[in-house]
């Protein structure tokens, strides 16, 4: 009729065990968000620099696409690539979690 105590334990220690993979998780996530935060703000300050030396020195300005836009924006790229794999490796974990409990 009911859950045996010793199974509710092992059900409780197995979620305990989850969520201090989900605080770890969760920070790191957080820090991936403000990296992104900052890449984006980052290639707006890029972007305004290079739109003030384009009239100026054409040449230049395409430099700075090159060797300084494009790798940033490849970088915010990257970390919401990486943000995006870090946010689905918890799905499977949280509907675990939550059928277990139930």
């Amino acid at each position: 009729m009911g859950m045996g105590y010793a199974k509710m334990r092992a059900i409780a220690e197995e979620l305990g065990a989850y969520a201090e993979h989900f605080e770890g998780g969760w920070e790191t996530m957080g820090r991936l968000q403000e990296y992104v935060v900052l890449t984006e703000a980052l290639d707006g300050a890029v972007e305004q620099h290079i739109a003030g030396v384009e009239a100026a020195d054409p040449a230049q300005a395409d430099t700075l696409r090159a060797g300084v836009l494009f790798p940033v924006r490849q970088k915010h790229q990257d970390l919401l690539t990486q943000l995006a794999v870090c946010a689905q490796g918890y799905s499977p974990w949280t509907s675990y979690a939550a059928t277990t409990r139930s």
